[in-house]
């Protein structure tokens, strides 16, 4: 994601097209997740969990982990 953000930014690029996502316009929404994730896998965020899966939300963006072997 980071190498992602660094293009988005260099061209100026207006949208990003998510695969999981309604359509959302800007590159907001990429640079948010993009700070989340980088946020979880330092470990600043708790999680939930069920079954051994890690769930981490913040606000709307939620990041899934599978169980650890």
């Amino acid at each position: 994601m980071e190498k992602a953000g660094v293009v988005i930014k260099e061209r100026n690029i207006r949208w990003v097209y998510g695969s999981h996502n309604a359509i959302v316009p800007g590159t907001e929404l990429f640079f948010e997740s993009a700070a989340f994730l980088e946020d979880v896998l330092s470990e600043k965020y708790d999680y939930t969990s069920a079954d051994g899966i890690r769930v981490y939300e913040k606000d709307a963006i939620v990041a899934v982990y599978p169980p650890q072997e």
